[in-house]
């Protein structure tokens, strides 16, 4: 039997350094890498149901002093939906680094990191799928700092059986969950049922709008669903952080559709999920994003990638959420009406 080792070669060229390697979320330059692999092989293990297993690989990468360094690597697929050859052809990764390996390099303490991919080869749209995903997340990290923080690459992918062509799509990495829990200062738990008005009242009031902004009725506190929780202090509630944000409206994949139970024709309909608030805490929340609008309007509008119409897309979705928190009438019915009462 074929092992189902792979050996990878990743070139990654980063510049600007002064002194050592900043950290891979201490900047939002974009990364160019190349990715070599048997992207057949990794593929084909998927269409036959197969468990993916790690493959090893090897990182190169350009230093500060211009010559080129290693770092050994294992990656394997990974997701749910878009894992699956019926949906993506493309999947996206686990990257892991080891401790002596990365150290004294961009990666250093990085552990294991999801690389948000593609998705489909031949089809444009796709890539700037995975640029609106992207912003997404950093909007969130404009509106506050307990979010994951993420990284743009340019990734070069090199088919190492030479059965396909050469791609070069942009992707992106998040940072690793446990990270992101210490970065905050906390731990993350895994108890479900914890009520939303049991975590940090004003982070998940602020949430829940953002989560509305974006088009994203795909969470639940209470399930753990696209949502993390951090335990920072045993004195302080924990702190409620989304993730997973391709099938939020803004972004409008092809393939997205929300669940029945919502009442909704599609995730560009927009649907308010937190706990119902007084009118004068809803504007208390509205305030923070009236006076983050000018700079969440300029990551895209600087995001050279980003394409004219997704561009102008992704800008009319939020006037129209602006539309909506200014709109008095508009406020009483799509959050004071449609709220959910708290039932503790």
């Amino acid at each position: 039997m074929r092992s189902t080792f792979l050996f990878l070669l990743v070139c990654v060229y980063i510049t600007g350094f002064s002194q050592k390697p900043k950290g891979l979320f201490e900047n939002h330059e974009i990364i160019e890498m190349t990715i070599k692999a048997d992207f057949k092989t990794i593929f084909k293990e998927i269409r036959e149901e197969r468990d993916s297993a790690y493959h090893k690989g090897v990182v190169y990468y350009k230093t500060i002093n211009n010559t080129i360094d290693t770092i050994k690597i294992n990656l394997k697929p990974r997701g749910n939906f878009r894992k699956s050859p019926d949906h993506c052809a493309f999947s996206p990764l686990f990257i892991k680094f080891s401790k002596k390996q990365s150290k004294n390099t961009p990666f250093e303490g990085l552990k294991k990191l999801k690389l948000v991919t593609h998705c489909n080869n031949s089809k444009k749209i796709y890539e700037q799928y995975v640029l609106k995903e992207y912003l997404v997340y950093r909007t969130y990290n404009v509106m506050t700092d307990s979010g994951f923080h993420v990284r743009l690459a340019r990734i070069t992918y090199i088919d190492e059986s030479g059965k396909s062509k050469d791609l070069i799509k942009y992707g992106f990495f998040i940072e690793n969950d446990n990270q992101m829990a210490e970065r905050l200062g906390g731990k993350i738990i895994k108890i479900k049922n914890i009520n939303q008005d049991r975590t940090n009242y004003k982070l998940v009031n602020l949430m829940a709008v953002f989560l509305y902004m974006v088009g994203n009725p795909d969470w639940s506190v209470a399930l753990l669903h696209n949502i993390k929780i951090v335990q920072t202090t045993p004195f302080e509630l924990p702190l409620a952080v989304p993730y997973d944000f391709d099938y939020c409206g803004v972004v409008n994949t092809s393939y997205a559709a929300p669940a029945e139970v919502l009442g909704i024709d599609a995730v560009t309909e927009r649907i308010f999920r937190g706990f119902c608030r007084s009118e004068e805490e809803f504007q208390s929340t509205f305030d923070i994003f009236r006076d983050k609008k000018e700079e969440i309007y300029n990551l895209y509008k600087n995001l050279e990638p980003l394409n004219e119409k997704s561009l102008k897309w992704s800008l009319n979705y939020y006037d129209k959420f602006y539309e909506t928190i200014n709109n008095p009438k508009k406020v009483k019915d799509d959050f004071l009406k449609k709220c959910w009462p708290n039932r503790e």
